[in-house]
């Protein structure tokens, strides 16, 4: 497989992941983009004999501890089939399937993003996934003008997360953002790590997208994606040492472009203003007088307090109909969080092993960019440190955007390692790196060699 093929696959993929309003023939599009993604890492490996990363071992063992703990809970004879809630959409062995499905749809994902980024693709698969989030971004902003005033809008065919009819309104203080998914939480967490991004191309034609991704996101007025970039910027800006003011100052006019956009569009159900920061504010205070019980999430705490979860856990897909239960749910419930989910799923040591994962990558964003080679690594490790954070407070899966995300990093992690591409000139005049081969490398440790 050519680059560009590889490249534009995944592009089409990672388009395809922020379609889960819809669903084709009774199959939600979000399955389909992420059967693709493992097809593409399969295909690449196969035909280009493309290595894994050596940041992927972790991963592998959390996914073959969950698989063996999946298989021994059910061989012990514990019928979770029976214990499935009564509107579950799927039956229990697909549940399961589906749930090793999005595991291996993010490892994919990371994998073919690290490929990229070692053939010397990183700043156009930036620019692709900046794109991208930019068309989801105008078609948001279209949905929500046509919601407020009854244009007609894409028939949403995938059922809501309440298990019915996707709700369009809801009780918050103006309207929300939702674009193409089934709540507007989901829009805010897919484009976390696109507008964080975006910033590292500043002084390509594509900062106009910056302001629109972020007007996106506000409109979501979803307060964990909000600090997610917020937690993003400050990472960011403490680890770029060099033109520090100057790109303060290029974040922050996009960002105010993004505010002065919500402003112009945000609809009050109210009457009243529209008031971003005193809405976020009545949200957080709360969390931050009282903890997290006294939020919106006390409920998963107080259903998770109730389960006695093994030392090996539950399994994949068993967690969540154990939680379900737990809730007294006749849906599967979320737990909102990773890294609860995986401590159900697959005990002290599968979440041992889920922070070995995360933390591999993220100590040697660190470690590079404290090595005084900040630039496009600084908004890698700030998307980062966002999902982490998204982590706690809404994802509990691991999935294709946070893949794009840890195939960067995966990227720095991996030193000493820049391969060859068809047509990349990698030597000049007398042995000196040629331009092209700089340029492929810039942004990047520079303990890496030209082979």
């Amino acid at each position: 497989m050519r680059a560009t093929t590889v490249r534009t696959c995944l592009a089409g993929l990672i388009f395809l992941s922020a379609l889960g309003a819809y669903s084709v023939g009774g199959i939600p599009i979000q399955w389909l983009a992420q059967a693709g993604t493992i097809l593409l890492a399969v295909l690449l490996v196969s035909t280009r004999r493309a290595p894994l990363p050596r940041g992927t071992v972790p991963f592998g063992l959390l996914l073959g501890w969950l698989a063996v703990v999946t298989l021994v809970a059910q061989a012990l004879g514990n019928d979770y089939a029976a214990l499935m809630p009564s509107r579950a959409s799927t039956p229990y062995p697909v549940f399961v399937v589906l749930r090793f499905l999005a595991l291996l749809s993010f490892v994919s994902t990371a994998v073919v993003a690290h490929w990229l980024v070692v053939h010397g693709h990183e700043g156009l698969l930036l620019r692709r996934l900046v794109l991208i989030a930019t068309v989801v971004s105008v078609a948001s902003l279209y949905i929500y003008a046509a919601q407020v005033s009854g244009l007609p809008e894409p028939p949403r065919t995938r059922p809501g997360t309440g298990g019915g009819q996707q709700v369009i309104r809801s009780s918050y203080p103006f309207h929300r953002a939702m674009g193409t998914f089934r709540e507007p939480s989901h829009l805010a967490e897919w484009l976390v790590a696109p507008l964080l991004l975006s910033f590292a191309l500043h002084g390509s034609p594509l900062n106009w997208s910056s302001g629109i991704i972020a007007a996106a996101t506000l409109l979501t007025g979803s307060l964990t994606g909000i600090l997610a970039v917020a937690f993003g910027l400050v990472s960011a800006w403490v680890v770029t040492r060099r033109k520090r003011l100057r790109r303060t100052a290029l974040v922050g006019i996009s960002l105010l472009c993004g505010l002065a956009v919500f402003q112009m569009v945000a609809t009050s159900h109210t009457g009243k203003p529209v008031d971003l920061p005193g809405t976020l504010w009545k949200r957080l205070a709360p969390a931050l007088r009282e903890g997290v019980p006294a939020t919106n999430r006390g409920y998963v705490y107080e259903a998770f307090g109730r389960i006695e979860v093994p030392f090996c856990g539950f399994g994949l897909g068993h967690a969540s109909i154990v939680f379900s239960r737990s809730l007294r749910s006749d849906l599967i419930a979320s737990t909102l969080n990773l890294y609860l989910h995986i401590w159900l799923a697959g005990g002290a040591i599968g979440l041992a092993l889920l922070g070995v994962t995360l933390a591999g990558p993220l100590w040697r964003l660190l470690f590079a960019s404290r090595a005084g080679n900040a630039g496009r690594l600084a908004w890698i490790l700030g998307s980062y440190v966002g999902w982490l954070l998204m982590f706690a407070g809404h994802s509990e899966e691991l999935n294709v955007m946070f893949g794009v995300v840890y195939g960067l990093a995966l990227a720095v992690v991996e030193p000493k390692r820049v391969a060859r591409q068809p047509g990349l000139l990698t030597s000049g005049p007398h042995g000196s790196p040629s331009r092209v081969a700089v340029e492929a490398c810039r942004g990047w440790r520079c303990n890496r060699t030209i082979e």
